[in-house]
């Protein structure tokens, strides 16, 4: 049988991808949003997994262009979706 080679999203022209690897401070803030969005929602696990449908469903549609196909912009995006999910949350409590 034929070895099956894993897929990898294609690679943008004229763009080094070596260079665009998430830091270290974009990973970690971005798990300290999802904690405190976790804290907001009251910890339940069906609200949590609610509450990371929508940033993934906005990291997936930004996938379509190729200026986003790599792993620094997928943190990046994901962050922002998740703060605004986070102040949408906020904005609830007022």
């Amino acid at each position: 049988m034929d070895k099956v080679e894993s897929f990898q999203t294609p690679k943008c022209d004229g763009e080094k991808s070596e260079g665009l690897k998430p830091g270290a401070v974009l990973i970690v803030s971005t798990i300290v949003v999802s904690v405190l969005l976790a804290m907001i929602m009251g910890g339940r696990v069906g609200n949590i997994i609610g509450s990371q449908i929508p940033a993934a469903v906005i990291v997936l549609l930004f996938q379509i262009g190729k200026r986003f196909r790599n792993s620094k912009s997928r943190w990046k995006i994901y962050l922002w979706s998740q703060v605004l999910v986070l102040l949408g949350q906020l904005a609830s409590f007022v």
